[in-house]
């Protein structure tokens, strides 16, 4: 009988591990702060963007964004909130002028960085493939 319970709990925990949605979103004001592998999109043909800018890009509803805009190809929204000497300082790299700083991430590179979020969109709906399209 422990055998049953035991099966049906590991295939009940299985089966919800399996239903998790692959858009994520990550709020940080302590965000590791140097171009690591968790920015990368793992997905081919989906990217994943970093967000850098004060309280107002936390109150934008992403999903509905990507709705919006028709934007089908990212799968990891993540932000970092903080001041634009906060950002300079922390993210060196980037060479940040001005804040808010969209950036899109592929499997491996920083493929856009701009401070403009019409920018942003139209990049990634040039970049749905055409397969996508119906």
């Amino acid at each position: 009988m422990k055998q049953v319970l035991l099966s049906f709990f590991v295939v009940g925990f299985v089966l919800l591990a399996g239903c998790s949605n692959s858009n994520e979103i990550v709020f940080s004001s302590e965000a590791s702060f140097s171009v690591e592998e968790r920015y990368y999109s793992d997905e081919k043909d989906h990217y994943s963007l970093l967000i850098l800018g004060d309280e107002n890009v936390g109150k934008i509803d992403w999903f509905d964004w990507q709705e919006e805009n028709n934007i089908r190809n990212v799968n990891t929204f993540n932000f970092a909130k903080l001041t634009p000497e906060e950002a300079k300082k922390r993210f060196k790299f980037l060479e940040l002028e001005e804040l808010p700083a969209y950036l899109a991430f592929d499997n491996n590179n920083i493929v856009l960085q701009t401070n403009n979020e019409e920018e942003l969109i139209k990049f990634l709906q040039d970049k749905v493939p055409e397969s996508w399209n119906y």
